[in-house]
């Protein structure tokens, strides 16, 4: 099946998890990726416990146009983040769904129950990271 959405966790995904001042770039080959993911019309969200405004700002200090980046963005504050919302308000069945975070229990455990595509990166810290968003093989 086709992925149609993906849905990337922000800190320790996208975003420094330890970038409390905001020097951080985003992740490597996170450009790279968007560019993929639109040539083949697959959307991409944002999804993080943080409040909306708070991520917004840090994607902005990372250098990433939001707006335009991301088709929209959630705030999933529960433990582990529940992804039903998602599917349903994007009509797709959970193979459809590709979610991407550094944390199996917070980020992924739920997704991969309900049947979703999954992949656990390492967590994105400001002293040393190699992997490469542009490597990543949408399913």
């Amino acid at each position: 099946m086709k992925t149609k959405i993906v849905a990337l966790d922000a800190y320790g995904t996208t975003l420094a998890s330890d970038d409390f001042d905001n020097e951080m770039p985003a992740r490597k080959g996170l450009e790279k990726f968007a560019k993929i993911c639109n040539e083949n019309n697959i959307k991409i969200l944002s999804t993080s416990d943080a409040p909306l405004i708070t991520l917004k700002l840090d994607y902005e200090a990372a250098g990433i146009d939001w707006y335009n980046f991301f088709y929209d963005m959630y705030q999933l504050d529960m433990y582990p983040k529940y992804y039903g919302g998602i599917i349903c308000s994007y009509d797709i069945k959970p193979a459809e769904l590709f979610v991407i975070g550094d944390n199996y229990d917070k980020d992924l455990s739920d997704a991969k129950e309900m049947g979703c595509s999954i992949l656990l990166v390492p967590e994105y810290l400001s002293d040393s990271d190699n992997f490469d968003f542009a490597r990543i093989k949408i399913p």
